[in-house]
């Protein structure tokens, strides 16, 4: 941890709880985020969310973009300092309520986002192979603070996957297409072709 963001997490920990609570939500969505997925995940109402980040712009957290509901923090280290702040233990369900909440967005709107979605998810399960690049039958889940997920989610997830890497596959982005592949078959399991034949394929 950089002696900056030592001094970031310092100023972060005098805000008050809720406005903490906010930023270290926003800091697992990304470096940008809207607020009608904050005020969600954060169980709040968007007025009371929204109070809170124009604290947080009037302190030079976050910036308001676009949008009048679209903020981004204004810095990276800032964000990497509100995400340290968040205990080990919720880290990876918090990115699952994410990206659940983020596989609702319109079929027609899913293309667009499917990296932002196969990404929270990933981070959700936190398979050591997605990290590491570890062989598939030495993969084993990060700790046992990932949820729990049975194999019709598996698959699905896989799915995602699939098409997030053909996504990154057709913009060159062959490392990271690879990734999303050898996760994909990770979470098929080894009966993955006799259960699911032409994902597989």
């Amino acid at each position: 941890m950089t002696e900056n963001v030592i001094e970031m997490l310092a100023g972060i920990k005098k805000l008050p709880e809720e406005m903490q609570q906010v930023l270290k939500l926003a800091a697992c969505i990304g470096n940008s985020f809207d607020l009608g997925t904050l005020a969600v995940i954060s169980e709040k109402s968007p007025e009371k969310v929204a109070a809170n980040l124009r604290e947080a712009v009037s302190q030079d957290f976050v910036i308001s973009t676009s949008s009048s509901t679209a903020y981004k923090f204004v810095h990276d280290r800032i964000q990497q300092a509100a995400y340290f702040l968040i205990p080990e233990t919720q880290t990876k369900a918090i990115h699952w309520k994410i990206g659940q909440l983020l596989l609702h967005t319109p079929k027609e709107a899913q293309e667009d986002k499917i990296f932002e979605i196969v990404n929270q998810l990933n981070q959700g399960i936190e398979l050591s192979e997605y990290q590491q690049d570890l062989p598939s039958a030495a993969v084993r889940y990060a700790n046992a603070n990932a949820p729990y997920i049975d194999q019709s989610q598996r698959d699905e997830l896989a799915k995602l996957n699939l098409i997030a890497a053909k996504k990154a596959k057709s913009s060159t982005a062959y490392e990271q297409a690879f990734r999303f592949l050898k996760l994909a078959l990770y979470l098929l399991g080894i009966d993955c072709w006799q259960r699911q034949y032409k994902l597989t394929l």
